[in-house]
């Protein structure tokens, strides 16, 4: 005996029709061939491959019979390219090894309905979905530009990079800083004067009126035992290199390395000394591109 059970009379009449019976009655679809022992099946299917597809399916192909959503889709666009190439024919006298190519050929070359890549036959209606193409499939970018020096072949990314390269490294034109007598290219002069001398005062600790108060604090009150920089002839320590070979120079090496540069014999342990120097005695401070030695020394 079969020990199913069910809630419908109608469920138990199904059951026993398909299961108890030598006869079972079955349902087709009247658009393909589909069967089924149950109604519902069939209604299911209908509604998800035949009425769906009729609703959205409102355009037809004449040359085929192929349904699409629109004459604006991309798909009805390019199989209809299809067809389009099939009857047609150019002088291009192009030998084609597959349809695809000849579709490609004649939208991008002819028609120019579609928009085709260089690179493979791709097609799209959009110019932003060509330039996605070639970026994720062919990796194509825009070169970026390049500065290059005329002079020693240095590359840089930007013509103001270039033209500062040149005035350091080919057209130096030094000048002094009004505030510590230092002197690098002209160009370097603002940001050495923003970065150094621009926080000037009077220091608290001391009462010294600093060009530069950041600096001044470090170098004039900094502990020894906490300075970076120790000399190796005597305790005392530095907060900058600079001022530990001025320390060794002066005090332990007596060197006197930055000349005169108008030919006179005075030489001196910094480059600040020499500067004022040749300011006091020759009148300005020498500048190797404005400055004749052969001339001075005729004079």
């Amino acid at each position: 005996m079969c020990p199913a059970m069910f809630a419908f009379p109608d469920k138990l009449k199904r059951h026993l029709q398909i299961k108890h019976s030598d006869v079972v009655k079955s349902y087709s679809c009247h658009i393909c061939s589909l069967t089924s022992p149950y109604l519902t099946n069939i209604k299911r299917h209908i509604q998800k491959h035949h009425e769906t597809d009729n609703k959205k399916k409102k355009v037809i192909c004449e040359d085929c019979g192929k349904s699409f959503a629109t004459q604006k889709s991309l798909e009805y666009k390019i199989h209809m390219a299809y067809h389009q190439a099939d009857k047609f024919s150019c002088e291009c006298q192009i030998l084609f090894d597959n349809r695809k190519q000849k579709v490609h050929h004649m939208q991008v070359v002819h028609l120019k309905e579609l928009l085709g890549c260089d690179k493979c036959l791709y097609m799209c209606m959009d110019p932003s979905q060509l330039i996605n193409h070639e970026k994720n499939i062919h990796q194509v970018e825009k070169p970026k530009q390049v500065f290059i020096c005329d002079i020693c072949g240095a590359e840089y990314k930007s013509a103001g990079s270039l033209k500062e390269h040149k005035e350091r490294k080919h057209y130096p034109k030094v000048e002094e800083c009004p505030h510590c007598m230092k002197e690098m290219p002209a160009i370097d002069i603002k940001r050495h004067i923003r970065k150094n001398h621009t926080d000037s005062g009077i220091c608290n600790v001391c009462g010294v009126q600093a060009k530069c108060l950041k600096k001044h604090m470090k170098a004039a009150h900094t502990p020894k035992h906490l300075a970076k920089y120790k000399c190796e002839f005597c305790d005392k320590g530095f907060p900058y290199k600079a001022g530990l070979d001025r320390h060794r120079m002066n005090n332990h090496l007596k060197l006197r390395p930055y000349k005169c540069r108008y030919g006179c014999e005075s030489a001196f342990n910094d480059s600040s000394n020499r500067n004022q120097h040749e300011k006091k005695i020759h009148g300005v401070t020498f500048n190797a591109k404005n400055n004749n030695i052969d001339d001075i020394k005729a004079e």
